[in-house]
């Protein structure tokens, strides 16, 4: 393809398989060759010489970590559908799905049939289908109970709901701190604060154990269900 050379300034190229772009910038996804020319193919060159330039592509892969840090910050992405088959190929359906659903401007009966018909073999697959056909139950742990798993979880409880949880109580409870956050009520939650304190954790997340990392999804689940789990805006 050819582009004329006062166009360049105003894009921005983006590899092949790359999809976080900011909000409003010019894109241009280039395959292949791109050939740079100062006047459209078929007319008499009348400005600097013609040049070719080879479009090397590096295929980037959508992490889970991508996909969370996404959601935390509220990126706007790109192909937000490209993010929803990375959480289809995802081994645990606790993902925010319902977050890159609406950026993608489907309803969750939509996001059922592009599912149903991907391509992905993941055991993920067909529970992130039941979690879109009946919402998720999510079991939170007791916070009334008498033992000290208890006892904690009803205090870092309180803490969230007083927005006054402390670094040191993240680092000394955080399994008692995630299995809190399933309890706040729908609306007593603020997207911003909470998000600042789960990009706090986030660093954390590859050095988790299979049980901790796992509260830390649900936990991400149930804040996207509960702020976007709703088919309201999407058309």
């Amino acid at each position: 393809m050819f582009i004329p050379a006062e166009l360049l300034p105003r894009l921005q190229f983006v590899r092949e398989g790359q999809f976080v772009e900011k909000m409003g910038a010019p894109t241009l996804k280039l395959i292949g060759e791109a050939q740079i020319a100062a006047s459209p193919p078929g007319a008499m060159p009348s400005g600097p010489k013609e040049i070719s330039t080879r479009i090397i592509q590096v295929p980037t892969q959508i992490s889970s970590v991508d996909i969370i840090k996404g959601f935390l910050t509220q990126e706007k992405v790109t192909d937000p559908k490209q993010w929803l088959l990375a959480i289809c190929s995802e081994p645990s359906p606790y993902f925010p799905v319902h977050f890159y659903r609406r950026q993608a401007r489907m309803s969750s009966g939509e996001t059922i049939r592009f599912f149903e018909a991907a391509g992905a073999r993941s055991q993920s697959r067909k529970p992130l289908i039941k979690r879109l056909r009946d919402g998720t139950k999510f079991k939170p742990s007791t916070t009334k109970g008498t033992g000290d798993a208890s006892l904690v979880r009803g205090e870092m409880l309180k803490k969230l709901e007083a927005g006054t949880i402390t670094a040191a109580d993240i680092t000394e409870h955080l399994d008692r701190v995630l299995e809190a956050i399933l309890h706040l009520k729908a609306g007593s939650i603020q997207l911003k604060p909470m998000s600042d304190l789960l990009l706090q954790i986030l660093p954390t997340y590859g050095s988790m154990g299979t049980s901790q990392a796992g509260r830390f999804r649900t936990a991400i689940a149930y804040l996207d269900e509960t702020w976007f789990g709703k088919d309201t805006d999407v058309s």
